[in-house]
């Protein structure tokens, strides 16, 4: 009577890259992170960290094999910064996979998922059109909010604050990273009041505190302003060049120089964000003389 001893035959598939050191908790027994390499689940939303598949090896026995998997995590200190395994290593998930089947014999494999400290450099800033007014240096970023008053309540810190993007695709702050480095606070701010009290710049110092060097090992320079950054807007009419009467003894027109007076006049709409100020207008003539009136 023939029997099966043969234990089944695996193939893996892992993600071979490492983490960053704040996903441990997140990886650690999820399911979520378990199935086919670098597909993302519609059901978790969750990128996959890969999987083994298990076959018996005796195809013709009718005997199905059950997978089973658990996590054990290590972590490292300070020294394993200069690991030659795996440089700047926080920590190491060991999942160890094993497929039964129906006789009882076992295989066995161990995926290793590494999680490392980031580097300064691989931190970015938020970047979008309303950071790009030209301040440059000596500034890491520039924020703006274009708000008519100095309301410093709408800074938000995930505005100015930068970021690492991780495998799952999310973004993770240098404030919440949680291993490696932290941001000390209070910030160091020096603020300059601008259009008059209606608006303000800030000039922020963000400290970088490095564990493992422990102590400040960047300064971080933001530059956040608040107030009114956009010109009032002009509409024209659909339908150019607007002819005025004139008058009938010395051919000559006016109308009202006002916000009111060139929306009536010529369909001319002006508006602004904030309180619009003074409207002036500037006539330009062809210096010519009709009638003894330049026009």
């Amino acid at each position: 009577m023939a029997e099966d001893k043969t234990a089944p035959t695996f193939v893996e598939s892992y993600e071979p890259w490492a983490q960053l050191c704040s996903d441990v908790n997140f990886v650690l027994n999820n399911p979520k992170t378990v199935g086919p390499l670098g597909r993302e689940d519609k059901t978790d939303g969750v990128r996959n960290l890969g999987r083994v598949i298990f076959t018996d090896n005796c195809r013709n026995c009718g005997c199905t094999v059950t997978t089973k998997w658990s996590d054990r995590v290590v972590y490292y200190g300070c020294d394993s910064i200069n690991s030659k395994r795996v440089p700047n290593l926080f920590a190491t998930i060991f999942r160890t996979w094993s497929g039964v089947d129906c006789f009882g014999n076992t295989a066995t494999t161990v995926q290793q998922i590494n999680f490392t400290r980031p580097s300064l450099g691989d931190f970015i800033f938020l970047d979008d059109d309303e950071t790009d007014l030209g301040d440059g240096e000596p500034y890491d970023a520039v924020t703006v909010y274009n708000r008519c008053s100095a309301d410093e309540s709408v800074i938000k810190t995930n505005d100015y604050i930068p970021y690492f993007t991780n495998y799952f695709g999310v973004r993770v702050y240098l404030d919440q990273l949680e291993c490696n480095f932290s941001v000390s606070t209070p910030y160091t701010d020096i603020k300059f009041p601008i259009c008059q009290g209606r608006g303000i710049k800030i000039d922020r110092t963000i400290k970088i505190f490095d564990w493992c060097a422990g102590g400040i090992v960047y300064d971080f320079r933001v530059l956040i302003k608040i107030g009114d950054f956009e010109a009032p807007k002009l509409k024209l009419p659909a339908k150019l060049p607007i002819l005025l009467s004139t008058g009938p003894m010395d051919c000559t027109a006016s109308f009202l120089s006002t916000v009111a007076g060139l929306k009536n006049t010529f369909g001319v709409t002006v508006s602004d964000n904030c309180q619009l100020g003074a409207v002036a207008t500037r006539v330009r003539s062809k210096g010519k003389l009709v009638y003894g009136i330049w026009v």
